[in-house]
């Protein structure tokens, strides 16, 4: 019994001691801004991955688009994308990419998901962020420009059959 005494006795002068008490506080929130700075520091690497997704995205569609004569715009674009987003960018995983062709052929959707270590944020038990970044292109096609140049020279004055010299028959076949 004396034993339980002592240590209700001490309890209730433990619970009133208000010596130490800040140690408790700036440990809570040297934990809470060490946690905070991983958020930040984390956060940061997401947004460059996510800028070196979206222009690697950008560059495989604009490359797959001019290229008039591919028929898998799926492969084409994956080769332009893996040669601009290098492997292992910034710790990053691609898990998904994917470029898909509209019905008319006039645009090129494109999307790709990351997945990116954390270092700081793995303490809170968020060890992966994921990114994804789309993109889509318009092809255009503008009506063929032809440039024709003439020789003026002497030797167009040469016959060109049928009565005509050179230069008189490359004009009549310019109105035609």
């Amino acid at each position: 019994m004396k034993t339980t005494k002592t240590l209700q006795n001490q309890l209730r002068r433990f619970s009133r001691d208000e010596g130490g008490a800040a140690f408790v506080l700036i440990g809570v929130c040297l934990t809470m801004l060490v946690l905070a700075m991983g958020v930040g520091v984390d956060t940061g690497r997401a947004h460059l991955v996510e800028a070196k997704l979206s222009s690697s995205l950008d560059a495989a569609g604009l490359a797959a688009g001019s290229s008039v004569s591919t028929t898998n715009y799926q492969s084409e674009a994956s080769k332009y994308f893996y040669v601009n987003y290098p492997p292992g960018y910034r710790g990053s995983t691609i898990t998904d990419f994917t470029a898909t062709l509209s019905d008319d052929s006039t645009m090129i959707t494109l999307s790709a998901t990351a997945t990116v270590p954390t270092t700081l944020m793995a303490l809170s038990g968020t060890e992966t962020m994921t990114v994804t970044a789309e993109s889509e292109i318009t092809r255009t096609s503008k009506g063929l420009e032809l440039v024709l140049i003439l020789d003026t020279s002497g030797s167009m004055d040469y016959s060109a059959g049928g009565g005509q010299t050179r230069l008189e028959a490359a004009q009549d076949s310019i109105e035609a």
